[in-house]
């Protein structure tokens, strides 16, 4: 299984218990100057998420 996640979720620890534990590979933006480049520009993906949510909130939340 491949997880898309946020930057902020990124680190050798988390990712190792992530891939042994659950066989699931996290996924995320590459960290500028910090790593090497691994999964390049996920942008596109962000925004598709993003779109998704959106449309989930507006259909959970009735207008008023």
């Amino acid at each position: 299984m491949t997880v898309l996640v946020d930057k902020v979720v990124a680190g050798n620890e988390i990712e190792r218990h992530c891939v042994d534990q659950l066989g699931a590979l996290l996924v995320h933006p590459d960290r500028k100057n910090v790593e090497k480049r691994r999964f390049g520009d996920l942008a596109g993906m962000r925004q598709w998420i993003e779109a998704i949510y959106d449309t989930c909130k507006r259909q959970a939340i009735p207008a008023s």
